[in-house]
């Protein structure tokens, strides 16, 4: 069984003043807000092995590859607008 902690997510609109577009990008809400399971994985706030702040995101029950954790930005990104993604990432392969 494989394990994805994601720690933080940023998406940035290319324009002069940069603002981060993803809702609780960092997870510091607590929750899962803004964010779906993308398969059938289970997906929860930890505060085991965070990136930075005090939460992260975990994805436990992962049972093909391609399951993980997502977040639509169709309603707020517009065509022809650059953005930069990045994302802190920590997979293991077993409980920790």
């Amino acid at each position: 069984m494989w394990y994805a902690l994601v720690c933080g997510f940023l998406l940035q609109a290319g324009t002069a003043a940069a603002q981060n577009l993803a809702t609780n990008p960092g997870f510091e809400t607590g929750n899962t807000t803004g964010w779906s399971a993308f398969g059938s994985p289970t997906i929860s706030a930890t505060t085991v092995q965070v990136h930075s702040g005090t939460y992260g995101g975990l994805v436990t029950n992962r049972t093909a590859s391609y399951m993980g954790i997502a977040q639509s930005f169709l309603s707020t990104m517009q065509v022809n607008q650059t953005c930069t993604v990045s994302v802190w990432v920590r997979l293991a392969s077993a409980a920790w």
